[in-house]
């Protein structure tokens, strides 16, 4: 069983090298840290080279220039080699057992693509709201249905999935350049191809309050930009319910 992390960073000096020792602090050690650097202008790609010349499982995937969240992210992705793999943003804290319990889950649910936690929602340095999620099983549309509508979605971008759906075609949709809303077309994807597992212990702690997440970053986006997104989302949703059509045995 082989584990490769990987983590997407853009001006993230501030954070990346204590999200670094948390996956080399993790009591199953990945066997890949992959660390996706969008163009920076704070010392970020200092700090994943640095952290490469130390520790010869890190790779480092530098662009000369910026080519947004979801490019970048799915370059993270394409260089992944290994049986399950795990999207790991820089600002966010993972638990020392994090790879260890969510492998665990995995092997336990052989149907299963995917595995998560609940997970931390931090507004604030000394608040944090316990975001609870759920197994997503049952038929396909049931899945993605569920995740649309029901209330406890929970925070399935985060978590450990089995490489052979990256060998499928799971990406995010490209031509999205924010990816806020691109991430829930690329969940409704994960989630329709397979059941979801849910651990209900609490393994990954968001830190929402920092001015770089994702979550306040899409703020200051152009309306068109925020747009294209939503565009971006609908398409890959109708693209999934296609392919589900087409393959109802998946």
């Amino acid at each position: 069983m082989t584990i490769p992390v990987v983590i997407p960073t853009w001006q993230g000096a501030d954070v990346l090298q204590e999200a670094i020792d948390c996956v080399l602090a993790q009591s199953l050690q990945a066997d890949q840290i992959i660390i996706a650097v969008d163009k920076c202008y704070d010392g970020t790609a200092d700090i994943a080279h640095d952290a490469a010349n130390k520790e010869s499982r890190i790779t480092v995937i530098e662009h000369g220039e910026r080519i947004g969240w979801v490019r970048n992210t799915n370059s993270g992705l394409d260089a992944v080699q290994g049986d399950f793999f795990c999207l790991y943003f820089h600002d966010d804290i993972i638990d020392p057992d994090f790879l260890k319990i969510l492998s665990q889950a995995l092997q336990d649910n052989p149907l299963a693509g995917s595995a998560y936690c609940a997970v931390e929602q931090a507004a604030t340095p000394d608040s944090a709201v316990l975001d609870i999620g759920r197994s997503y099983t049952g038929d396909p549309y049931k899945r993605m249905l569920d995740r649309l509508l029901l209330p406890q979605a929970g925070a399935p971008l985060r978590a450990l999935t089995r490489s052979s759906l990256l060998t499928e075609g799971l990406r995010f949709l490209e031509g999205s350049f924010h990816g806020f809303h691109a991430q829930q077309a690329y969940l409704l994807d994960l989630i329709g191809r397979n059941d979801c597992a849910y651990v209900e212990e609490s393994l990954y702690q968001r830190r929402n309050w920092r001015p770089g997440a994702l979550t306040k970053g899409w703020r200051s986006a152009s309306l068109d930009l925020l747009t294209d997104d939503l565009k971006a989302c609908a398409k890959r949703m109708q693209s999934c319910a296609g392919e589900l059509e087409e393959n109802p045995d998946q």
